[in-house]
């Protein structure tokens, strides 16, 4: 439905929409990240393996030409996969409405 681009430039992870609507931001993305070294997490996620975080785009960000972005700073750690999309609560807990993989070499 709401298909977002999803840039890596440096640290960031860039979500671009050209023609966004308010629909199209109206639900929280997710961002899963995997590291190369599970030790060299923070405490409190070391549990998991991973790190992660939701965020929403404001709608006051949708242009007047109907664009939208939102930039994700990533952690300062090796990476070796990404995982990330948007999803929409449901009377059974949640479903994605997109979602994507990206993996890296170690």
């Amino acid at each position: 439905r709401s298909d977002f681009d999803v840039y890596l430039i440096d640290r960031s992870l860039i979500y671009a929409k050209r023609q966004c609507s308010q629909d199209d931001v109206a639900e929280r993305f997710f961002v899963s990240i995997v590291p190369a070294y599970v030790e060299r997490l923070p405490e409190h996620l070391m549990q998991r393996g991973q790190g992660g975080m939701e965020f929403k785009i404001d709608e006051r960000d949708i242009t007047a030409e109907g664009k939208c972005w939102a930039e994700v700073l990533l952690p300062n750690y090796l990476i070796v996969e990404i995982h990330t999309g948007q999803y929409a609560a449901t009377a059974d807990g949640y479903a994605h409405i997109w979602e994507d993989t990206y993996r890296f070499n170690k």
